[in-house]
């Protein structure tokens, strides 16, 4: 009897803990996940100082064009400064890697499209021309290669870094196409 005692004193006590969680979780404030309101833009006209001579209406109308001309121009060039500063993110798009192996091995864009709408795999495509697997390999490890070297010219990625993906894309690739 101690033992079933025990043993329904330690169940209740296990789920009221589980329990406490569960509520805590439901009953908690939801985070405020809603979008945050844009900062308003700076003002975008110059400030300039009237001189002596007061411009007619047609006049004052033309330098206000002006300046505002003036002023966007200014914003977009800030922009784009802006822009070629940020670094870009280093990405390697696999079907153009691999689309440019093809092309080394001698089979167009034009036939691999069509190819790809038949709805031929990789392999077929490579066995319907004649390439071994290991040449379409090294084609392949030397199109990554090329775009590696691109991403750190760029700087987009450290040496330590190309090296390292280096590594993991060559092993990846040998895993690729394996014949049993």
């Amino acid at each position: 009897m101690k033992k079933f005692a025990l043993k329904f004193v330690s169940m209740a006590f296990v789920w009221i803990m589980c329990m406490n969680a569960v509520m805590a979780c439901t009953a908690a404030p939801k985070a405020d996940v809603s979008k945050p309101e844009p900062a308003p833009k700076p003002n975008t006209y110059i400030n300039f100082e009237v001189s002596a001579a007061v411009p007619t209406q047609k006049e004052d109308k033309k330098v206000n064009a002006a300046t505002v001309k003036t002023a966007t121009k200014e914003k977009t060039e800030e922009k784009q400064e802006e822009r070629s500063n940020e670094p870009t993110p280093f990405v390697i798009d696999n079907f153009k890697v691999i689309q440019n192996a093809l092309c080394k091995l001698g089979i167009s864009n034009e036939e691999l499209e069509v190819m790809i709408k038949e709805g031929k795999k990789l392999p077929e495509v490579l066995e319907m021309r004649n390439i071994k697997v290991e040449r379409f390999k090294k084609a392949l490890l030397k199109q990554y290669y090329a775009a590696i070297n691109e991403g750190v010219k760029n700087k987009q990625i450290t040496k330590e870094e190309g090296k390292m993906l280096r590594i993991a894309i060559k092993a990846k690739v040998m895993s690729w196409l394996t014949t049993k």
